[in-house]
């Protein structure tokens, strides 16, 4: 046999250990468009403060820590920032309907507080026993620790006399 041939073998043979001992594994994932309000710049800014927070954990220096918070408030205001004209422009050049749906988006949908009011809310309100008010309970239970330190006072005061 030629080195050629042994050469061949050998990694024939090495491949196929390979192959069974850690196969080959096919990664796919889910490539999602980012929000309409992330940028470019945003996501230089944030790669920057990727870096920075690298480094303060790294070094541990309060000089690193003070850089990585104030690149992180600059970073979350400028995507605060971005967040609210994007959709203060859309909820401006939108009519009543899809104004609506846009707000739902937002602060989470409608639906979810409508299962929680009831139907019938007058109702509800009427059949549900309303608490006494603080002050109503401060002034029962300030008559009724009177009442009894009186009505003990007198009990006692005729039970020790003969």
């Amino acid at each position: 046999m030629s080195v050629s041939e042994l050469v061949n073998d050998y990694n024939t043979k090495m491949r196929a250990v390979i192959d069974e001992v850690a196969p080959l594994l096919k990664n796919s994932y889910l490539d999602k468009p980012r929000a309409p309000w992330f940028g470019a710049d945003h996501l230089q800014k944030r790669r920057q403060l990727r870096k920075l927070e690298r480094k303060y954990l790294s070094t541990g220096l309060s000089v690193h820590r003070e850089m990585f918070k104030t690149a992180r408030n600059k970073y979350r205001s400028d995507l605060n920032d971005a967040y609210a004209s994007y959709h203060r422009e859309r909820i401006s050049e939108a009519d009543q309907k899809t104004m609506f749906r846009i707000v739902d988006s937002i602060i989470g949908k409608r639906n979810s507080i409508a299962r929680i009011i009831p139907k019938n809310i007058d109702t509800a309100m009427k059949t549900r026993p309303q608490p006494p008010s603080p002050r109503l309970r401060l002034v029962s239970r300030f008559e009724t620790d009177i009442g009894t330190s009186c009505t003990d006072d007198k009990e006692n005061r005729f039970k020790s006399h003969p």
